[in-house]
């Protein structure tokens, strides 16, 4: 075995450390009401140890190999590592394991013990795929499930309704900028058919001026990629989600908002600099995000009234200047700042607590004579400010308000009207059957595309029966895959795939959904009911039918979704537009869904054990879940 043989066969252990921790957690969940700390802890420890150990071992035997870029294949998985790589996987595991060491300690005694290393391997799982990614495929991967274990971190205090709330927040930022990672994905396809893209980019001899498409469609792959870059690294106009997140328990916000998570952003760039880095005229755009984001985020942490808010903010601006110095070419410049930034945000978020605790005995030994100082000196900074400026600083340059009135308004007002106008729904289906009657190709694909987009925006505007919302969402995906058939022949056994899929996904939420809703009643989905405390098994059976209706990675659906983007671009612009429409808006159907059927203080707390799945019952639905997905698989492998 030589060296590049044993880097290969190390790395697995960074994949299955978190793995196998996530699936020794999760059956701890399911066979034990009540879980030993020291289990857990154990399981987590050794693991991330090894991780670490992996890691290390990795980055030494690369060093042997003269610090040259490797690529090798396992499956038909292509895997990429270079100097990028290598730093990034060393910060992480070295900040993962700092994080697990101190989490034991601050969540002793917690409900969510488990649950919270759980989520953690989960994203350690996310992190590697995306560190490790050869091509857009397989990193689109690991960023999925670096977006969902950050929403399940933010309301893991599942019983606060601004934790819920803020955790919404942030996934629905996640899922409409992840939409132009998604893109990348059906465009590198298109464009390259390459199975080790990153290793091909960044080859000396890669000419930018060589790429087989002209200027018009680089820019649009590149503001693609800053679309993603954008959602994940809250960058301007999308960083005010970011202070909100902080929700969760501080380690978690260390580990996602203060190191790793955030800059994913700034690693994608760094993945991609030779398509966006040439593309004309594109440098000023980064770089001006960067600047503007640098500068905002700077304002709008002077006046945070909590420390994680300030940090949080802090961490924005040092990635804004990572996107300036990105912009410049200073790759490397870019990489060191991006591990001393990682290292001192999470380190601030740890002491945090103890700062505050330290502070707070400090003004009360001085009889608060320190809070005066203090407000002096936090006034003196803003005498030179107009106070418009800090109005402006203070509602954090209103960008929450300007979003939400440019896009989330009018589309919430258009799915009212669709959910309340079922007859127009009823005429568009009596005019199927007629053009069905005399086989008008075109027509019947059209009006099938209507129907897709009228459904998908009624289940996003249904407020009142949890299971019709779910229904619809499912209906909008099959209507989908029928408007693409319609005289495209060659698409049929990916619409297969992905059909067994998303039937298989929808069986078991919609059988756990109408489980739970038979014990306990949901009248309006606008408010939070917190069923979590009864149905903790039972949610996360339904939790996981609504990943696969998501088309997130643990389902085929995953991949039937990027069949179907690209059966949609050859199909036309308006199929491609509907079908991004219905990829965020059944996501954020269903995971609001969740929440407020799920999440929430109840108002009079019921612990009836007996209500929910049995250990049993839970193993069957994932075997029925994993068998369907299984057999979706296997038609795809056939074609």
């Amino acid at each position: 075995m030589n060296i590049e043989q044993a880097i290969h066969f190390i790395l697995l252990g960074n994949f299955l450390a978190p793995f196998l921790s996530a699936v020794a957690l999760g059956l701890l969940l399911i066979f034990q009401r009540s879980v030993q700390e020291r289990t857990v802890e154990k399981i987590a420890k050794t693991a991330f140890v090894v991780y670490l150990a992996c890691a290390l071992a990795t980055i030494t035997c690369w060093a042997c190999l003269g610090f040259q870029p490797i690529k090798w294949d396992f499956a038909v998985i292509s895997f990429y590592f270079d100097k990028a790589g290598a730093l990034y996987l060393a910060i992480t595991a070295i900040i993962s394991n700092v994080i697990v060491f101190y989490s034991r300690r601050y969540l002793h005694r917690d409900p969510g013990y488990c649950r919270f290393f759980l989520v953690l391997s989960i994203f350690m799982f996310g992190m590697t795929l995306l560190i490790l990614a050869g091509s857009f495929d397989l990193l689109f991967a690991g960023w999925e499930f670096v977006g969902f274990s950050s929403f399940l971190l933010i309301g893991y205090y599942w019983h606060r309704p601004g934790a819920v709330l803020n955790a919404n927040r942030a996934y629905f930022i996640y899922r409409i900028c992840d939409l132009g990672l998604l893109m990348c994905v059906l465009l590198a396809h298109m464009i390259w058919h390459e199975h080790h893209l990153f290793y091909q980019l960044n080859q000396a001899e890669f000419l930018p001026t060589q790429m087989p498409f002209g200027a018009v469609e680089q820019w649009i792959l590149s503001c693609m990629i800053l679309l993603a870059v954008l959602g994940k690294s809250a960058q301007f106009p999308l960083s005010y989600w970011l202070p909100r997140a902080m929700e969760g328990p501080t380690p978690s916000s260390a580990i996602f908002y203060g190191s790793l998570s955030i800059h994913a952003g700034v690693f994608l760039l760094i993945r991609t600099f030779s398509i966006w880095y040439e593309t004309p005229g594109f440098v000023w755009v980064v770089g001006s995000i960067g600047f503007i984001s640098a500068v905002l985020a700077t304002l709008f942490g002077r006046v945070q009234a909590n420390i994680k808010g300030q940090i949080g903010y802090a961490s924005i601006a040092q990635v804004g200047l990572m996107l300036v110095e990105l912009s410049f070419g200073l790759v490397d410049v870019a990489l060191i700042h991006l591990f001393g930034n990682a290292c001192l945000r999470c380190f601030q978020l740890l002491v945090s607590p103890s700062i505050l605790a330290q502070q707070l005995q400090i003004i009360s030994a001085l009889e608060g004579r320190i809070i005066k100082n203090w407000s002096k000196g936090f006034c003196r900074s803003f005498k030179k400010l107009d106070a418009t400026l800090y109005v402006f600083a203070l509602n954090e340059g209103y960008l929450e308000f300007i979003m939400k009135w440019l896009f989330v308004r009018p589309v919430r007002c258009i799915a009212k009207i669709c959910n309340q106008s079922h007859e127009l729904g009823l005429l568009l289906f009596l005019a199927g059957f007629v053009a069905l009657f005399f086989y008008a190709a075109n027509f019947i694909a059209y009006l099938l595309l209507g129907l897709t987009l009228f459904f998908s925006l009624s289940g996003f505007g249904e407020e009142r029966r949890a299971l019709r919302a779910l229904n619809w969402v499912t209906v909008s995906g099959f209507l989908a895959v029928a408007s693409l058939l319609v005289g495209q022949s060659q698409y049929q056994m990916p619409a297969l795939c992905y059909l067994i899929g998303l039937a298989t996904s929808w069986f078991i939420a919609q059988e756990a959904l109408s489980y739970i809703l038979k014990s306990r009643c949901v009248i309006w989905l606008k408010d939070f009911s917190g069923l979590f405390s009864q149905f903790p098994l039972a949610s996360s059976i339904f939790l996981i039918g609504v990943l696969g209706l998501i088309g997130f990675p643990i389902a085929s659906t995953f991949l039937g979704t990027d069949i179907l983007l690209e059966g949609a671009v050859a199909s036309g612009w308006e199929y491609l537009a509907v079908f991004s429409m219905i990829y965020v808006l059944n996501a954020l159907t269903l995971i609001r869904l969740y929440c407020r059927i799920f999440l929430g203080a109840r108002d009079a707390e019921i612990e009836e054990v007996d209500l929910d799945y049995s250990s049993y019952q839970v193993l069957l639905r994932l075997c029925v879940f994993i068998v369907g997905n299984w057999l979706a698989f296997q038609v795809l492998i056939l074609t």
